[in-house]
């Protein structure tokens, strides 16, 4: 061994700590620790936000998000009537022997007609009634029935008019010999206008209560018929004219008679 060389330091006497300075060596050790612990999380914390703000801007780009909106059909009244032309019709241009009753028109449009107001048919000789449209409308076939029947042996010309009066299409045929059905059509169409006039309630009849019943017994004549005794006719009165105008229908138009129904 060589007498110049230092002797080896034990390894137990490196950084040896004192009880004096052990304090202080935990001290800084804790808090060297917790600066590492809180570097961490800081860390974990800037990288999560990195990657969620990716996705985000990748789902955005790739799948832009769309807001659904309930937009409502629009109705005839809100359409605009485009301008049309007739493809076929029924009966045919120059057809004979066409049944002389109470007939169907139709007519088939390269355009939807959006009401009935958007067009019109003019018969000549004129009808001794009237036609009435019984399709629902948009449509792009359109259907007239004429009530009260055509006459026989008639060569009939229809023109096809829009809404401002110009004839769009013109054609004519022939009746037959043969005499329509009864005008059971028309007879209807009368009835119903009958009722809609002087019987504007009866589509809510019978109307009943725990207290009374309600029916016509006449046009514009309404029965009240009470159920049981001990009830204030003037308190019902005044509930069903409140019922009648809550219809649309002008009480003062009806006459209302009470009946004992006990």
């Amino acid at each position: 061994m060589d007498d110049n060389a230092h002797p080896l330091t034990p390894i137990n006497n490196l950084n040896t700590v004192t009880p004096t300075d052990r304090p202080n060596f935990f001290k800084r050790y804790w808090l060297q620790l917790t600066l590492l612990i809180i570097a961490g999380i800081l860390s974990l914390s800037v990288i999560i936000l990195v990657i969620t703000q990716n996705r985000t801007s990748n789902n955005s780009t790739s799948s832009p998000t769309t807001t659904a909106t309930n937009i409502p059909l629009p109705t005839s009244n809100q359409l605009v009537q485009q301008p049309f032309k007739i493809l076929s019709t029924s009966p045919k241009d120059q057809e004979k022997n066409v049944f002389a009753g109470e007939l169907v028109i139709s007519l088939t449009t390269d355009v939807p007609i959006v009401a009935s107001s958007s067009l019109s048919l003019e018969f000549t000789p004129p009808l001794k009634y009237y036609t009435k449209f019984i399709s629902s409308f948009p449509t792009k076939t359109v259907m007239a029935q004429v009530l009260g029947g055509l006459d026989t042996n008639t060569r009939y010309s229809i023109a096809a008019k829009d809404k401002t009066g110009k004839k769009i299409y013109i054609w004519s045929f022939t009746t037959s010999s043969d005499v329509g059905q009864g005008h059971s059509a028309l007879n209807s169409e009368l009835d119903k206008q009958t009722f809609e006039t002087y019987y504007p309630l009866e589509k809510y009849f019978p109307y009943s209560t725990n207290d009374y019943s309600l029916g016509y017994v006449d046009h514009f004549k309404v029965k009240i018929t009470l159920k049981h005794p001990g009830l204030n006719e003037d308190t019902i009165l005044n509930e069903v004219k409140a019922w009648v105008k809550s219809k649309g229908v002008d009480p003062s138009t009806h006459q209302f008679i009470f009946v004992k129904g006990y």
